[in-house]
């Protein structure tokens, strides 16, 4: 992106305990670009965090830096949050190196990023505890489980089985039409 970036940009728009957070994100690679376009001055990329966010970065018309998260961020702050910071602290880097492929993956082949992929999946990750939760967030926390194991095929091979179960009672038989309606933030009903 043309726009320069430093640290000191970057708590301006972020402030200072987003900066601290982002940089938190960034160190632990928590910061996956998704889409970068040069031309167009956008910058596409997952947080991961307790959840994933996915952030959009692009320079407006007057150079300033515009960005949106997906997280449920407060409108009364007027900074953004420390994902948005963690996108601007990889960008900053680089800008500095000169290369735009995610810190987490520099040094690995495609094989070893989707075998980290695959154990991150599993990886213990603690719940966030209520007094973490915005105020005026209403959502519930959901308990989903996902049960894998091999399932053998008629030709002799294994594929991996999933099974998907809410709140330690639903079994979910459709998956795809249940990550759907989640997707669309629309109602799915369990029985």
């Amino acid at each position: 992106m043309s726009f320069t970036l430093n640290k000191s940009i970057i708590k301006e728009v972020c402030g200072e305990t987003s900066y601290k957070r982002g940089e938190a994100y960034y160190k632990a690679n928590k910061v996956i670009v998704n889409h970068y376009d040069e031309t167009k001055e956008i910058c596409e990329a997952t947080v991961k965090g307790n959840e994933d966010f996915h952030v959009t970065v692009e320079k407006a018309k007057k150079g300033d830096v515009v960005a949106r998260c997906s997280c449920p961020s407060l409108a009364s702050f007027q900074t953004y949050c420390q994902h948005v910071a963690a996108v601007l602290i990889q960008i900053n880097y680089n800008q500095q190196t000169g290369g735009m492929l995610p810190a987490s993956s520099e040094n690995m082949s495609g094989n070893d990023q989707l075998t980290s992929g695959m154990f991150q999946l599993f990886a213990e990750k603690p719940l966030r505890p209520k007094s973490k939760q915005h105020r005026f967030d209403t959502r519930e926390i959901l308990n989903v489980a996902f049960i894998c194991s091999p399932v053998a095929t008629k030709s002799g091979g294994a594929l991996l089985g999933i099974q998907l179960k809410l709140a330690k009672t639903y079994f979910i038989n459709h998956i795809r039409e249940f990550l759907s309606k989640v997707e669309k933030r629309e109602a799915f009903h369990c029985s």
